[in-house]
């Protein structure tokens, strides 16, 4: 993971964007490389939404990402779905605009086919 956050970093200095107070969805966000970009985007001052299967793991995911908070009032939250289902996947996107508000960032780690079709329909 250390690897994934590095070389993230590295992109971010790169990109010179601002993440403070943006929000991004990170599916697969309880490990790998999901979860090191929710850590790194969380270090940047946005508001994180993670969604992957195990409640359990985005529990732990979402711990260790709150230490990463630049600001006390960034949230971080948790949703469970599988995103290879599309109800499930539409329903996790709108939740996380319900509890955080307007999505400047969609990382899709997983089934990458939604993302253009949620899109092209003005999800």
């Amino acid at each position: 993971m250390t690897n994934y956050f590095a070389c993230f970093k590295i992109i971010l200095k790169i990109m010179n964007r601002n993440f403070d107070q943006k929000h991004a969805i990170i599916t697969g966000g309880s490990s790998g490389i999901g979860k090191a970009t929710a850590k790194l985007l969380a270090s940047q001052g946005a508001h994180i939404s993670i969604v992957a299967r195990s409640q359990t793991k985005l529990e732990t995911a979402k711990a260790e990402i709150e230490t990463l908070r630049v600001h006390p009032n960034q949230r971080v939250i948790t949703i469970s779905a599988d995103v290879a289902d599309r109800i499930q996947a539409q329903q996790a996107i709108k939740t996380a605009i319900d509890q955080i508000g307007f999505v400047n960032y969609l990382c899709w780690y997983r089934s990458t086919w939604l993302f253009s079709r949620t899109l092209n329909r003005g999800f």
